[in-house]
């Protein structure tokens, strides 16, 4: 079916001007992921990745490759750091990775501006190229990992190169499509059927995050909260009626406990905001002693619970851990592992309730 699916798209792609890439495929997509049984043809695909990977180790492949292509992923950090994890299971296999960053270039373009931190300025994408760098550097086995980034050219020379290597999402990434959700149900098949020391070595730990952790914030037990903040998709921000109830929440679920409020710089000053407005005057908020995403992750992983309600995409550092959490938001691409959990390791202590759309509850 896979086969038939890329040889439909290749035809569709030679029609004249780009009405097939920018207006058949795109309706195609959207009927096909209406069509029934989508959640256990995402698994399906995903078992069937986590096997030809699986394979490769087994057979000793010299060289692993993911190429993320930022023409069709844009600016987007959880999904980034799940691609990570893929990588830390390669490592934890004593297999080497190499991460490419292809068409940076394009994330300067109109079509991906209102992800930036900073819409008035290019300094937000170096910005997140840097974090991006630097969370490969810093969570990745510096022996077994690079990254690079690449032109247009030598893109296609990597894609189809006829080395010894491994190209994860190969049939994807050939035809330039968006591989963020089956990053994500890939990794859980592949924890599913690894040893718990292998998850360990793939999984986030607090201790991981030392170097990291901003030296100015309070010695004492918190635990943190995941507001987010965008002024284009308005219906993922917590509304004043949820901020009020999720403090209630976490007061009385930890009273002896301070709560940390984790967002970007314009998402800490709206919720500054908002509590002085709803009278609540014993938050911390995340942006008075961190600068980056890894420092925001560091205070999230060091926490003692972490709290989401329609979040960003820094929540997959404590999906992708131990850590004791509650969420609650929608899935994209992502499916569940099984009727209760999220993932494969999923503890008693973690609980993610979907909803069934972005809008607030």
């Amino acid at each position: 079916m896979r086969n038939i699916r890329r040889w439909l798209r290749k035809i569709i792609l030679i029609l004249p001007g780009r009405v097939g890439e920018e207006l058949i495929l795109p309706r195609l997509r959207h009927v096909y992921s209406r069509l029934p049984f989508l959640a256990w043809r995402r698994k399906r695909y995903a078992g069937n990745e986590a096997r030809r990977l699986r394979s490769s180790v087994k057979a000793k492949c010299n060289r692993f490759v993911i190429i993320i292509d930022y023409e069709v992923f844009g600016i987007n950090y959880g999904e980034t750091v799940i691609i990570l994890a893929l990588a830390r299971y390669i490592n934890a296999q004593n297999c080497h990775v190499v991460i490419y960053l292809a068409n940076t270039e394009s994330l300067f373009s109109e079509k991906h501006k209102v992800f930036y931190r900073n819409e008035n300025s290019t300094e937000s994408v170096e910005c997140y190229i840097d974090d991006i760098v630097h969370m490969v550097e810093t969570l990745l086995s510096p022996n077994l990992s690079s990254i690079q980034l690449i032109s247009a050219n030598e893109f296609q020379d990597i894609a189809y190169s006829n080395d010894d290597q491994f190209l994860l999402f190969e049939d994807f990434v050939k035809d330039r499509r968006f591989i963020v959700g089956d990053c994500f149900n890939v990794l859980n098949n592949l924890l599913a059927k690894s040893t718990e020391t292998v998850k360990e070595d793939v999984l986030f730990s607090s201790n991981e995050f030392d170097v990291a952790f901003p030296e100015s914030f309070p010695n004492c037990p918190y635990v943190s909260w995941n507001c987010r903040y965008s002024t284009h998709d308005t219906y993922r921000q917590t509304t004043p009626g949820e901020f009020r109830k999720g403090y209630e929440y976490l007061r009385t679920r930890f009273p002896s406990r301070r709560i940390l409020i984790v967002s970007d710089p314009i998402g800490c000053q709206h919720y500054s905001a908002l509590a002085q407005e709803l009278e609540i005057d014993d938050l911390l908020f995340s942006r008075e002693y961190s600068t980056d995403l890894l420092g925001d992750a560091a205070l999230i992983m060091k926490s003692e619970f972490f709290f989401f309600i329609r979040g960003g995409g820094i929540c997959i550092f404590p999906i992708l851990s131990r850590m004791p959490y509650e969420m609650s938001g929608p899935l994209g691409h992502e499916t569940m592992w099984d009727r209760r959990r999220l993932t494969s390791w999923q503890e008693e202590s973690q609980r993610f309730v979907v909803e069934g759309c972005h809008r607030p509850i």
